[in-house]
């Protein structure tokens, strides 16, 4: 499923992403978002990123189709776990304009091409959000940070 919603303007800011599967269950809605990767511990940087990858397609859900997604929930397809997780999308939504009205926009910035830190340095799930490796959702199958 789809998603795309914009918000504000000059210059517009748009969040969009891919729902796996979306379901109801007694009048309860649930987003699903399936991992290929290994399970990230519970309160790592990866872990956070997920959660708040679901917050976003519930969010888009909401303003897209007027869906009220009620849980949320990760599906790490090696081990076929499960994991629930909390959604606060009004939390989300006060926290996405936050960072929409404090958007700087530098056109000269960039990340770097090659990986960073080093994959010999630092761990995957430990990596920096402002680095290349730290914002890439396929780190975890990467040749660059194989064991």
């Amino acid at each position: 499923l789809d998603l795309r919603h914009t918000i504000g303007a000059d210059p517009a800011t748009i969040v969009s992403g891919t729902a796996d599967l979306l379901y109801q269950e007694s009048d309860a809605w649930t987003v699903v978002d399936f991992k290929t990767g290994k399970e990230s511990a519970p309160g790592s940087y990866r872990s956070n990123r997920h959660r708040s990858q679901l917050r976003a397609y519930a969010w888009m859900l909401g303003a897209q189709y007027g869906i009220s997604v009620s849980a949320g929930r990760l599906i790490y397809l090696g081990t076929g776990h499960e994991r629930d997780v909390p959604l606060d999308i009004d939390a989300f939504d006060a926290q996405l304009e936050q960072i929409v009205e404090g958007l700087p926009l530098d056109t000269t910035a960039g990340l770097a091409p090659r990986p960073h830190p080093e994959p010999s340095s630092t761990a995957p799930d430990q990596l920096p959000a402002d680095t290349r490796c730290g914002s890439c959702p396929y780190s975890d199958i990467c040749p660059a940070w194989k064991d």
